[in-house]
């Protein structure tokens, strides 16, 4: 083969390997939100365990099942979870979950929180907790897509628990 056309050849080939891994990126990224994410959050009783279960609904609307249970670094705090629902922007990857009900209230002193991020082409959604209730009682959440949950959740906070 000539110079050129391997020159040719060497460039067709980048590019193609380029398309795919940025192709690749997208679809670990905000384009495939859907999916189990798990990590942990702070709030006002500490150090918290949380695995969120994505479900894409229409256009940008995503379903979500919010579980929260003890950390290891953390045992006393209780488990439990809501439904809740948001907007995905695929482009900034900025995904905001709303609570809509409870499917397991641990008690009385427990409130459903607002969750404000961005999901990236790494696999992680992190960004804020918000409390209603006193806007500086909660801070930072980060989770990984698939990764294993710290601990199980309780039966009644299944991925399949209906959402009505």
């Amino acid at each position: 083969m000539s110079k050129p056309k391997l020159a040719s050849a060497v460039c067709a080939a980048a590019v193609l390997a380029t398309g795919f891994a940025t192709g690749l990126a997208a679809a670990q990224g905000p384009r495939a939100a859907g999916g189990q994410w798990s990590g942990a959050y702070t709030c006002s009783q500490g150090l918290t365990g949380m695995t969120v279960d994505l479900r894409p609904l229409r256009g940008e609307e995503m379903e979500a099942t919010v579980t929260f249970y003890a950390h290891p670094d953390n045992p006393g705090v209780e488990s439990g979870c809501y439904g809740a629902r948001g907007t995905l922007d695929r482009e900034t990857g900025r995904l905001v979950l709303r609570p809509t009900r409870w499917i397991s209230r641990p008690g009385p002193g427990w409130s459903m929180t607002t969750l404000e991020g961005r999901i990236d082409a790494n696999g992680a959604y992190a960004g804020r907790v918000v409390y209603a209730g006193d806007p500086r009682a909660c801070r930072g959440f980060a989770l990984r897509r698939n990764a294993r949950p710290l601990n199980p959740p309780p039966p009644a906070c299944a991925a399949d628990a209906p959402m009505s």
